[in-house]
Parts: structure tokens; sequence; C-alpha cells
């Protein structure tokens, strides 16, 4: 009778923790019967004891397994969480970067139209205040010829009364003499007006020639502008594979940049390489030199059209500390 307890009370404890446990397991068959122990009775409690044990450290041991599971998984969404926001920062910051050159683009742009406008007015200007002298200039001859005019006539009037008799003929030498400076006059105004005609001529086809010129100039740097903003992405997939490629000398420095001068071929393979603005030492120099060579052969434009034989890019260790 006591061993026909015995099993009855291990068959009930396995059927107790096999409701805390969230695995579904198969129960485990358990046949009792009734036999006559020819052992002591505290033997068997000794062994119900033990099998008791022997349950509640198996109980444990699932417990810390589920435990030990459920916290790698959490490790496993933190990491792909943090992974998923420094994705996200880093396209914040190339937006940032892109939209900050395209608005110094615009800016050098409107400043060259600033100053291309700023020139027009002060042609303008130097125009005007050129017309105006010589307004004044032939307002001044003429009051001076009035002038001399005046005076001829009163000391043409003085000498009729001084000499009444060759008045005839002084009068007829007079007319002669007035009628010639008459000519010459109107000779020198046309040629004054012809030079002036000519003058305001050859300024205004210096005016058109500088603005058009300006309009070329202006042209030629947007279309610039237009290319560097195109070539632009294919600038930082190379200085990329570039750093991806150095290997930092010792006691080197954390933050630095310096100009690098590679001429390649079509297909990105390096010709040549020479650093133009110094990294600071000449240990960082040959590294960067080498770095370049390494990364050989650099990543082509999206479009051909962008591809340039020479090129000069900005080398520095950390994109975001450059």
């Amino acid at each position: 009778m006591i061993a026909a307890g015995l099993h009855v009370l291990l068959f009930a404890l396995l059927m107790i923790s096999s409701l805390f446990n969230r695995k579904m397991e198969v129960p485990l068959i358990i046949e009792a019967a009734l036999i006559q122990d020819p052992t002591p009775r505290q033997a068997q409690e000794e062994r119900a004891r033990e099998q008791a044990r022997a349950e509640q450290q198996r109980q444990e041991q699932l417990e810390k397994e589920q435990q030990e599971q459920q916290r790698k998984q959490k490790q496993e969404q933190l990491k792909q969480e943090q992974l998923r926001q420094e994705q996200l920062k880093k396209q914040a910051e190339e937006k940032q970067q892109k939209e900050a050159k395209e608005r110094e683009a615009k800016a050098a742009q409107q400043k060259l139209q600033e100053e291309q406008l700023r020139k027009r007015k002060e042609e303008e200007l130097k125009a005007e205040a050129e017309r105006k002298r010589i307004e004044d200039q032939k307002r001044k001859a003429d009051e001076e010829k009035k002038r001399q005019d005046e005076l001829k006539k009163l000391e043409e009037q003085k000498r009729k009364a001084e000499e009444e008799a060759k008045r005839k003929a002084e009068q007829e030498a007079l007319r002669k003499a007035e009628e010639a400076e008459r000519k010459r006059q109107m000779a020198e105004a046309a040629a004054e007006a012809d030079r002036i005609r000519k003058q305001r001529e050859a300024e205004e086809r210096a005016r058109q020639k500088e603005l058009a010129d300006m309009m070329a100039a202006e042209a030629n740097a947007r279309a610039a502008a237009q290319r560097a903003a195109a070539q632009a992405p294919w600038a930082s997939m190379i200085a990329e594979k570039i750093r991806r490629n150095w290997s930092r000398p010792p006691a080197s420095p954390d933050r630095f940049n310096c100009k690098v001068k590679i001429v390649q071929i079509p297909g990105g393979e390096v010709v040549s390489v020479s650093v133009v603005s110094s990294c600071g030492s000449a240990p960082l120099d040959r590294s960067v030199e080498a770095a370049v060579k390494r990364a050989s052969p650099l990543p082509p434009p999206s479009d051909p059209s962008l591809f340039e034989r020479e090129i000069i890019t900005t080398f520095c260790p950390d994109i975001h500390k450059c």
C-alpha cells in the first residue's frame, strides 16, 4: 500500500509541473502497481524525495534556458533597432549635405547675377555722365562764341565810327571774314557732331560686347555648377572607397584632411596619384597615396559623360569629422 501511494504522489507532482511549462510535452506514462516492497519504509521515502528534487532541478533548468533565450532575443532586437537608427541618421546627413551644396550653388549664381547688374548700372551711369559732360562743353563753347561775337560787333561799331570813309570796303571785308568764320564753325560743329556720334557708337558696341561676355560667363558658371552637382555622388563613392582601403599609420591624429590629385583612365584604373595639399606629415601623405592605389579601379559615374581623367578629391579618415 505504501509503494502504491508513493507512485501516485510522484505522478501527481509530474502532472502539476507540466502545467507551468510553456512548451507542450508528452506526459510521462507511469505505471503504478501494487507490489510488496521488501525494502524498509525509510528507503522508499528517501527515493521519493530524490525524485522530487530531480524534477525540481529539471524545471529550474528549463526556466533558465527560456530566460536566456528571451534575453538573446531582446539583444538581437536592440541590435537591429540600433542599425536601423544609424542608417536613418546617415541618410539624413547625406540629405543635409546635398541641400547645403545646392544652397551654395544657388547663392553663387545669385551673387554673379547681382554683380553683373551692378556693372551694367555703373556703365549706364558712366555713359550718362559722359553725355552731360559733352553737352556742358558744347554749351560753354557756344557761350564763348557768343561773347566773342559780341566783342567783335562792338569793335566793328567803334571802327566804323572812326573810319567812316573806309566803311564800305571794310564792311565787305568783314562780311567775307564772317562768312568764312561761319563756314569754319559749321565745319567744326559738323566734325564734332560726327566725332560724338562715332564715340557713342563705339561705346554702344563695347557695352553690347560686355553684356554678351557676361551672359556667356553666367551660362558657363551655371553649366559648371550643374556638372559639379551631378558629379557629387560619384565623388562621394570615390572618397568612401579610398577610406575603406586606408590603413592608419601609428600615432596619427583622429582629425585631418588633405587634397589628392588622381589621374585615371576609363574604367577607373589609377594611373598616378599625388598629394597636392599635405595631410600634416609625410607618413600620412604616403598612407593616403597607398589607399588610392589599393582602391583602384575607382567606381565609375552613373553617367559616362561625367567621367574626368584628372580629379582632385579631399580625403579625411572619418566622413563625420571632415
